[in-house]
C-alpha cells in the first residue's frame, strides 16, 4: 500500500508492544532508511537479496 511503508509499520508494532523485536527485510538500502528504521526501534536491518549466514546471526541476536 503506498501510504503504508516498513516504517510505518514498525511504528505500529512497537507502539503495539515496546518489548516486541524487529529485524527489517528491506530491497532498500538507502542509508537514511536503515537510519530511520533502527531509530524507530529496529533491532537490525537486513537488505535483499540476504547473505544466509548474515541473516542466521541477526536472528539468533534477536532470539536472545
Amino acid at each position: 500500500m503506498p501510504e503504508c511503508d516498513g516504517r510505518w509499520g514498525l511504528a505500529r508494532i512497537l507502539e503495539a508492544d515496546p518489548k516486541a523485536r524487529v529485524v527489517i527485510l528491506s530491497s532498500l538500502g538507502a542509508q537514511s532508511d536503515i537510519e530511520e528504521c533502527l531509530r524507530l526501534g529496529a533491532l537490525s536491518y537486513l537488505q535483499k537479496p540476504i547473505d544466509p549466514e548474515a541473516m542466521e546471526r541477526v536472528l539468533r541476536d534477536a532470539l536472545a
